[in-house]
């Protein structure tokens, strides 16, 4: 029994006594890692996002060359460091996905010190260019230009990683459409680069050329297309025509050189002249230029919705959304892109813009404002019943005053036309009361015919009916004749002539030749003093005819 256990004492002494002599040889035997090896390992392979590295740990880094290709660091860009609600969730859309990558929010302040150390060629330039989206806009092209990497605009959503694209890619540019007659088809919004890439130079020197060449007027109209024409889209397009044509040697175009239609579909990726160009949908699935999805894919909407446009425009690694935060008078609004409820201390996330206080509110509070508006409009309504009921009275009113202005007028012509047929009825009475017409002195005809001539204008008789020239000149009249001579009553008619009567009763422009006519004929120089007589007494029958139809 004793040697059995002796004997399991020694066995187990022996095996720890292999394994520890193996264990030895392993450790003397292992290769200890040198310089390459300890390349080949990944200090980036355990991040769980993008780190955030400020620009002496990007320059560290970047001096090292512990990077291949096109470096995998982010550049983006805004005033200070403090971003807009949404630029900030769009922004760790990024970091969230490209987690071995490193990233640097470039400030204003950064972006001045940065051109002014390192280019200071173009600082001259940089320092003139204003408003804010120039500098922004060319400061851009020396990332890419220095350190290369991927610049992204703070509007672009990432969905999912499109790094596995950048392998053995020189520069690469991402399209909004194929539609190269405009400039606009190539956004600088979205740009990926290996550092020290002649393409960049090209555009840089553009900058400098245009700005040198520009008007003060025509710096002054920067939007409107004037910030796309200096540094934007333009620029940019033109600098890679510039260079394409350069290396190719060719004039063709962008669209020319893309090959057949075939090859130009929203995923295409295309290369010309080591310049990879990613198809629309890729990264730019929301195109401003065609206006699909608007309402709900621009931030710049009330309407705007994320989840809408995905579903609309499909996009496959990234989205913008077009918020143009340096432009459309949004710089300085504070409000602009927030997410949260403007409402005080409501942290609920917007819904719409609220039509009563126009401020971007959560749902809840936008009903809320809603019943507020809709008790506001109950109260306008009335209110505008009150004023219309006020008007309605002030009208009748008004009818009453001009009823009763019209009455005192019509009143008022009674009167005077009384007045005159009162001043003249004693003058020119009817004829039957003139029983003394007979003994009248001749001397008395022309006055008589004078003081009648006037009365044919009352009633509206032309003048050229009632101008008879008188057959007798008194002046030519002796004492004898003028002191009495008796008209001859008995070769007077009975009544005057119902002929003339009728004519002077219904003077017109068209009866006017029958009345001169009848005139001419009937009253004849041998007997003018009757024939006078007749038409004197027709007229007065007329005229009280007119005045007085039931004398």
């Amino acid at each position: 029994m004793v040697n059995n256990r002796r004997y399991k004492n020694n066995l187990l002494f022996v095996t720890v006594v292999i394994f520890i002599f193996i264990y030895i040889i392993y450790i003397i035997k292992r290769p200890f890692p040198n310089e390459n090896t300890l390349k080949l390992i990944d200090p980036t392979s355990s991040w769980t996002k993008c780190r955030h590295v400020t620009i002496k740990e990007l320059d560290e880094w970047f001096d090292s060359g512990e990077w291949d290709g096109i470096p995998k660091i982010i550049h983006q860009t805004w005033k200070n460091e403090t971003l807009r609600e949404r630029q900030k969730q769009w922004s760790q859309t990024w970091c969230n996905q490209y987690t071995n990558w490193r990233y640097h929010l470039w400030t204003d302040d950064e972006n001045d010190l940065f051109v002014r150390t390192k280019f200071p060629w173009f600082y001259p330039t940089f320092q003139q260019l204003s408003p804010a989206i120039l500098k922004a806009d060319s400061v851009r092209y020396l990332y890419m230009f220095y350190y290369g990497g991927l610049y992204i605009d703070l509007d672009y959503k990432s969905i999912r990683r499109a790094d596995h694209l950048f392998n053995n890619k020189s520069v690469i540019l991402s399209l909004i459409n194929y539609s190269f007659n405009s400039t606009h088809s190539v956004p600088n919004s979205w740009m990926a680069s290996q550092p020290h890439h002649p393409l960049w130079t090209y555009i840089l020197y553009r900058i400098m050329i245009l700005w040198s060449r520009a008007t003060d007027q025509e710096r002054n109209e920067y939007w409107g297309g004037r910030a796309e024409f200096f540094t934007g889209p333009n620029t940019l397009f033109d600098g890679l025509m510039f260079y394409i044509h350069s290396n190719l040697q060719t004039d063709q175009s962008l669209d020319q050189l893309f090959g057949n239609n075939q090859n130009q579909t929203s995923d295409s990726i295309l290369e010309v002249a080591n310049i990879t160009f990613l198809g629309p949908r890729l990264m730019n699935a929301y195109d401003w230029m065609n206006g699909i999805g608007r309402d709900v894919c621009s931030a710049e909407r009330p309407t705007f919705n994320e989840n809408i446009c995905k579903e609309i425009v499909k996009p496959i690694y990234g989205i913008t959304y077009w918020s143009h935060s340096y432009g459309h008078g949004h710089e300085n609004d504070a409000n602009y892109l927030r997410t949260k409820c403007e409402e005080h201390s409501c942290t609920n996330v917007q819904s719409a813009i609220c039509l009563h206080c126009n401020r971007r509110l959560c749902a809840l509070h936008v009903v809320n404002h809603a019943a507020i508006l809709l008790e506001e409009a109950n109260e306008l309504s009335e209110q505008l019943s009150e004023v219309a009921e006020h008007i309605s009275v002030y009208l009748q009113q008004i009818q009453a005053r001009h009823n009763d202005a019209i009455q005192d007028v019509d009143i008022w012509r009674q009167r005077i036309y009384d007045i005159k047929e009162e001043s003249f009825i004693p003058v020119v009475r009817h004829p039957s009361e003139h029983n003394q017409i007979g003994t009248l002195p001749f001397s008395h005809r022309p006055q008589l015919i004078t003081a009648t001539s006037t009365l044919p204008y009352q009633l509206g008789f032309p003048q050229t009916i009632i101008s008879i020239p008188s057959p007798i000149n008194p002046s030519q009249l002796t004492s004898a004749d003028s002191s009495r001579l008796p008209l001859d009553i008995n070769r007077l008619p009975a009544y005057p002539s119902r002929k003339l009567i009728d004519l002077f009763m219904n003077v017109s422009d068209s009866n006017e030749h029958l009345l001169r006519n009848f005139i001419s004929k009937n009253l004849s120089r041998a007997t003018h003093a009757n024939n006078m007589m007749i038409l004197i007494l027709s007229f007065l029958e007329s005229w009280h005819s007119k005045l007085s139809p039931t004398i």
